[in-house]
């Protein structure tokens, strides 16, 4: 096999691992923030304040934390 095709299954399986490490671990951050009065959970896909949770591709969550990002689209 050509040196070429090793990097491509290495760089694909270092994706998938990826992948599976941001929807196994969906909480990496605990911490208290004084606006909601209690714990906050955040991940790479979810965050979760005290009544409720948003997860990370959800328009209203993406449009208020990166306002930007409906222009770039």
């Amino acid at each position: 096999m050509p040196f070429i095709e090793h990097v491509g299954y290495v760089m694909t399986a270092l994706t998938l691992a990826a992948i599976f490490v941001t929807f196994v671990t969906p909480y990496w951050l605990v911490s208290e923030e004084a606006d909601t009065r209690g714990e906050v959970h955040k991940g790479l896909l979810v965050i979760c304040e005290k009544r409720s949770c948003y997860w990370i591709f959800e328009d209203r969550r993406v449009i208020s934390v990166f306002p930007g990002i409906i222009d770039i689209v």
